[in-house]
């Protein structure tokens, strides 16, 4: 049997991706997702969990689509392979955080615009971006293939 644990988070992009020792790694992206979760406690009071992902790729394809189409406020539909990192702080405090290997994405949402993107007739101008839906990590295998 062979074992695989996949993770699926819909959230939205916190600052632009980082794109690190790009002269080292240069297939190296990483950016933090926020995952909410709202409800109501049983007195009606709505309560708010902000959950903290960081999101990762080392594949070529990836590095560039999400370097030249991801931006900070975006929403997203990101799964993946998690890691959970532990660690003990400066003060003696556990800490935790949970990394997630992109293994497919798709873009949900884009940040408000800017007035820039707004036309002369009061519309919002369409860029390369919008034609992005869904990519995966296996339709990326070779430049030629990116899907735009």
């Amino acid at each position: 049997m062979r074992n695989h644990a996949t993770i699926e988070l819909i959230g939205y992009v916190y600052g632009n991706p980082e794109h690190p020792m790009a002269d080292k790694y240069p297939n190296w992206i990483k950016f933090s997702l926020s995952v909410t979760k709202k409800w109501k406690d049983k007195i009606g009071e709505e309560k708010k969990e902000i959950t903290w992902f960081k999101c990762n790729s080392w594949s070529e394809g990836f590095t560039k689509m999400i370097k030249n189409n991801v931006t900070g406020g975006m929403g997203l539909l990101v799964k993946g392979t998690p890691k959970v990192n532990a660690w003990i702080d400066a003060e003696g405090g556990a800490k935790g955080q949970i990394e997630v290997h992109i293994s497919d994405i798709n873009m949900l949402t884009y940040p408000s615009p800017k007035e820039d993107d707004i036309d002369a007739n009061g519309k919002h101008k369409l860029s390369s971006k919008a034609s992005i839906v869904a990519v995966s990590d296996g339709e990326l295998e070779d430049d030629e293939e990116i899907p735009f």
